[in-house]
Formats: C-alpha cells, sequence, structure tokens
C-alpha cells in the first residue's frame, strides 16, 4: 500500500524535497523542491509566526524568480524579484500541488492552508516520512554542480538587492582592488627584464578579460569598463611603442627607457 502511495504521482518525493541549512534571517527552516520540468521552489519557514516565504524559479528563465509570502494561508504579497512589480502566481504554483502531496513537513502545509490548491497535509505518515527523508539526505550528497548552482544563484540575489550607490562601491571595492593589484605581476616581471613587451602586454589584456569575467559570472555583478580599460590600454600603448622604438632605431631595453623617460619627465617639474 505505502509503495503504491509513493508511485501516484510518477515522481519520487524524495528526490523532489530535500532540507538545507536556513540561510536567511528571520526564519527557521529551509526546503527546496527541484522539478521535472526544470523549475524548483525554496520555502523558508518561520515556525513561530507560521510564515512562508516561497521563491520559485521557472523553468523557462533561470534569471527570473518569483517571490511570494505568505502567513496562516493569507497571502501577504507576490511580486517579480527583479522589477518589484506585482504578479500573480497561481496559474503557476497550482500545477505543483501533486508534489506538494508528499512534502516532508506538515507545519508549512497547514501554514500554506491550501492556497495555490496546495494539500494542507502530506500523504506520507509522519514516522515514514521523517525516517525516509533524513535518510535519503544522508546519501544524496551535493555535486559540484549543485554547489555552484546554489552559490551563484544565492550570489545573484545578494548582488541584485537594492543598496545606496555608496554602499555597492563598497562591496565590491576590495574585489576590484585585488584585480588592480594583480597587474603589478607582470608590470614587475617586466621592469625586471623578464618579461618581454608582447608578454606584458599579452598578460595584461589577458587579466582584463580574466577579471571581466570573474565579475560578469562568477561575482554576478557587472563588470567595470575603468577596470578593463586599466588593463586594456597599457596593453596597447606598450605594443604602439615597441613599434616606434623600432621606427626611431632605439634599441635600448624599452623598461630603461620608460625609467628614464619617466625620470626626466619630473625632473622638469621639480
Amino acid at each position: 500500500m505505502m509503495q503504491a502511495e509513493l508511485k501516484e504521482p510518477g515522481v519520487d518525493y524524495r528526490r523532489v524535497w530535500r532540507v538545507r541549512p536556513c540561510r536567511r534571517e528571520g526564519y527557521n527552516k529551509t526546503y527546496v523542491g527541484e522539478f521535472p520540468d526544470g523549475s524548483s521552489v525554496e520555502l523558508d519557514y518561520n515556525f513561530a509566526r507560521e510564515l512562508v516565504r516561497i521563491e520559485y524559479h521557472p523553468s523557462e528563465d533561470g534569471e527570473r524568480i518569483y517571490i511570494a509570502v505568505v502567513k496562516k494561508g493569507v497571502l501577504l504579497q507576490e511580486r517579480d524579484f527583479a522589477t518589484n512589480r506585482v504578479v500573480d502566481l497561481h496559474r503557476r504554483m497550482r500545477p505543483l500541488a501533486k508534489f506538494f502531496q508528499y512534502f516532508p513537513d506538515n507545519h508549512v502545509l497547514r501554514s500554506l492552508d491550501g492556497i495555490y490548491g496546495l494539500p494542507t497535509q502530506s500523504a506520507i505518515p509522519e514516522s515514514t516520512r521523517t525516517r525516509d527523508l533524513f535518510t535519503w539526505q544522508n546519501i544524496r550528497h551535493k555535486t559540484v554542480k549543485d554547489l555552484l548552482r546554489d552559490y551563484l544563484r544565492a550570489k545573484r540575489i545578494d548582488e541584485n538587492k537594492k543598496r545606496p550607490y555608496h554602499r555597492r562601491l563598497l562591496r565590491r571595492l576590495p574585489a576590484d582592488l585585488f584585480d588592480l593589484g594583480m597587474a603589478l605581476i607582470p608590470v614587475s616581471l617586466f621592469f625586471k627584464r623578464e618579461l618581454s613587451p608582447e608578454g606584458l602586454a599579452f598578460a595584461l589584456g589577458t587579466l582584463g578579460f580574466l577579471t571581466g569575467g570573474m565579475d560578469a559570472i562568477w561575482r554576478q555583478r557587472n563588470p567595470l569598463v575603468f577596470k578593463a580599460l586599466f588593463f586594456l590600454f597599457p596593453a596597447s600603448a606598450i605594443l604602439w611603442l615597441k613599434i616606434q622604438l623600432e621606427q626611431w632605431a632605439i634599441f635600448d631595453p624599452m623598461p630603461d627607457f620608460i625609467l628614464t623617460y619617466i625620470k626626466a619627465v619630473l625632473s622638469s617639474y621639480v
């Protein structure tokens, strides 16, 4: 009888729902549901207030996030996370009711109180539900792909939060200073004559693209045009200067020529 109930919706509920440590302030527990169509739901639950925060990720647009907050069956808000525009999630949440039949926490279901047509009671007995859920959690370890996806999703949400301009600048300043400081490595090798002008230009250009990619992919933020120019402009200038020195028949090492020129310019102002 139990096996028939588990297979009734055509999916093993233990592969849909999993518990993870709650990282959201004001909530006690977090459940994540990943569905066969590629969509996913994250539920954060506050036990004392019977408050449920629903975060819905549609399958057709992995970047879009919808938020709903429910308290004791009362819908407090529904919105698009990116635009803060009010939306109606009934059309998206109602087809997921069959998966919520096997949701592992009756407290959460009772707090939702049937909203979106979701059940108020799990179809799995309490003893079996608890035993199976935590057995599965011990067996199913997160893959590197799972960890990377969770990190990028949390990073994207954090970066998209509305903050004053100066706070956004201070948040990204350490990483940007680190990226700019990386240019000191090839520059120091160049002036020690351990790196050719072509090697310096290539290293600076590569750092420009790498740091921009780090911002866009890993840090989930818009790359700074100024930072890209900081790497690419000197790289272009080094190659231009090398061509000019060859045309002027100046064969002194380029580091010596640059240092001599800088000293001459500084001495003219002193």
